[in-house]
């Protein structure tokens, strides 16, 4: 029952509702409001295109008025221009023909320059082309002599180490023997000092039998005897031992000395090749240095010679822009020279442009009176459409409001 209750409710709202809503416009009324839009647009384009003709026909008078006005201003200043020259006549002659011959003595004194910067260019270049040729063949000689120095110390260099490692092969040769010469002498002197204590042992050892004589005379006998052969072996091996030591010595001092000798005759060529090395080392570097020497003076000089030719060339553009605009001054000067004789040799043309301009200025008091009328008609048509104009602009302004308006709803409900 509830239920049925609040459903009735609703359903009077929803009515009460709908009754409050507007009702859409009608197709007159519609019809109406388009008529309405179009008569404004209508009224309006006329307007505006009644300002832009009225402007137009405004400008257009005006721009003939400025016309005739430069026409009437250069007509003046050629009139000027010409009472000036009857006035002056022989006066402007003379300036214009002094000034003339003395433009084209200028040109002819700036091309004789040009001409004489022009011939000392060619040598100076002929110079430098020598210069550079003459410094490069230098140069070859020079570079070719030096490659030759530097060959001739790496052969210097390659046979002072061949006489060098000889000369270490020949001294570890002798260190060898003096190594070996001690190793006998101390050998056989320790072989003498063996035998000489063996010897004076055994006769110790045989005195001592001879104090104490055993009562066994065989046994003493046998004995004394091995003891006797004994002392006769040690007496024989210290005498070898003392004969040797002296061989030895001898012998490892002849090694020596030979040994010595080879190195003594090993370092003569060492020396020689030293004193071959430091000679071609030092002709060597004199090579390099002269290569080097001659290099800068060949660029110093064709350094020097290439400012010189700069500096003929710089005054040879002055000397070309001092002719060409010697040759403008004469040219003008001819040109205001004949335009004068010609002015004097045609004086009813002063005539005509007294005629010219007062005709000229008559139409202009009646142009100018057309300018003013054309300017107060384009400013009464612009009071006069003022209204119509600025309807038409709000009315393109609400056109614009209401497409904006409809793209932005478009964009909501997609």
């Amino acid at each position: 029952m509830e239920s049925n209750d609040k459903r009735t409710t609703a359903d009077k709202e929803i009515r009460a509702h709908d009754s409050k809503a507007p009702t859409p416009p009608s197709m007159s009324e519609m019809a109406d409001v388009a008529n309405a839009v179009g008569s404004v647009f209508k009224h309006g384009v006329s307007a505006v295109r009644e300002v832009n003709a009225a402007h137009r026909a405004h400008v257009e008078a005006r721009d003939k008025l400025d016309a005739l006005d430069e026409r009437i201003a250069v007509a003046e200043r050629d009139l000027e221009r010409r009472r000036d020259v009857e006035k002056n006549y022989d006066k402007l002659v003379a300036e214009y023909a002094s000034a003339r011959d003395a433009a084209q003595k200028d040109a002819s004194a700036a091309r004789v320059a040009s001409e004489m910067l022009a011939d000392e260019l060619a040598g100076l270049e002929q110079k430098l082309k020598t210069m550079i040729d003459e410094d490069a063949e230098t140069e070859k000689r020079l570079k070719e002599a030096c490659d030759e120095a530097r060959a001739r110390e790496k052969s210097a260099a390659e046979a002072l180490d061949i006489t060098r490692t000889r000369l270490e092969e020949v001294q570890l040769q002798l260190d060898a023997a003096r190594a070996q010469r001690e190793r006998t002498v101390t050998a056989a002197k320790k072989t003498l000092e063996t035998a000489s204590a063996d010897l004076q042992r055994l006769k110790a050892e045989y005195a001592e039998i001879q104090r104490n004589p055993s009562a066994n005379s065989a046994a003493y006998s046998v004995k004394g005897e091995e003891i006797q052969l004994k002392i006769s072996d040690a007496a024989a091996a210290l005498n070898k031992a003392t004969t040797d030591l002296p061989r030895a010595t001898e012998m490892s001092e002849k090694t020596i000395a030979a040994a010595e000798e080879r190195v003594a005759e090993a370092r003569k060529p060492v020396e020689e090749a030293e004193a071959a090395y430091r000679d071609v080392e030092i002709a060597s570097e004199q090579a390099r240095a002269s290569l080097d020497a001659a290099r800068k003076v060949a660029d110093r000089r064709q350094r020097s010679v290439e400012e010189d030719i700069a500096a003929k060339k710089r005054d040879q553009r002055d000397r070309e822009r001092d002719e060409k605009e010697a040759n403008q001054r004469a040219d003008d000067a001819q040109k205001a020279l004949d335009e004068t004789e010609d002015i004097h040799a045609h004086p009813e043309v002063a005539g005509q442009l007294v005629e010219q301009i007062a005709a000229d200025k008559a139409a202009r008091r009646d142009l100018q009176g057309k300018v003013d009328r054309l300017a107060e008609e384009e400013q009464g048509v612009r009071d006069r459409t003022r209204a119509q104009r600025a309807r038409l602009g709000m009315a393109l302004v609400a056109v614009i409001v209401a497409v904006a308006l409809v793209v932005v709803i478009v964009g909501v409900l997609g």
